[in-house]
């Protein structure tokens, strides 16, 4: 494989990304890479790009989806800014900490608290 087309083909590769090409897109590129020998060392390069293997034994970590007032949203950037780390890694430490009972809450239900409110006879005047 020259360096030309081994360029070609590592560009291809990296851009545009395939998650923004429609399927017919992504269909073309598919059919019109060929298999062509490369050298050790272009084959290292490539290696590069791929993501690194699982370890078996490793736990699969589970995509959860939440939603957040903006301002929550804000402190919480501002707070993993903060500790130098990104928000998962934040909302996972809370989340264990407050599993492992370590974090007591004095958080309630607000339904509760409403109730509670409204159980207050008005003051007398």
């Amino acid at each position: 494989m020259s360096n030309a087309e081994f360029r070609q083909f590592r560009d291809a590769l990296t851009s545009p990304d395939l998650r923004d090409m429609t399927p017919d897109q992504v269909n073309d590129l598919l059919h019109s890479l060929t298999p062509v020998p490369g050298t050790a060392e272009q084959e290292a390069e490539l290696a590069l790009l791929l993501p690194p293997p699982g370890d078996p034994g490793t736990p699969l970590n589970v995509v959860r989806s939440l939603r957040l007032p903006e301002d929550l949203n804000r402190r919480l950037e501002e707070a993993a800014e903060a500790e130098g780390v990104p928000a998962s890694v934040l909302i996972r430490r809370a989340i264990e900490s407050l599993l492992a009972g370590r974090v007591k809450t004095n958080l309630v239900n607000i339904d509760d608290v409403i109730r509670a409110v409204r159980s207050i006879p008005p003051a007398a005047a």
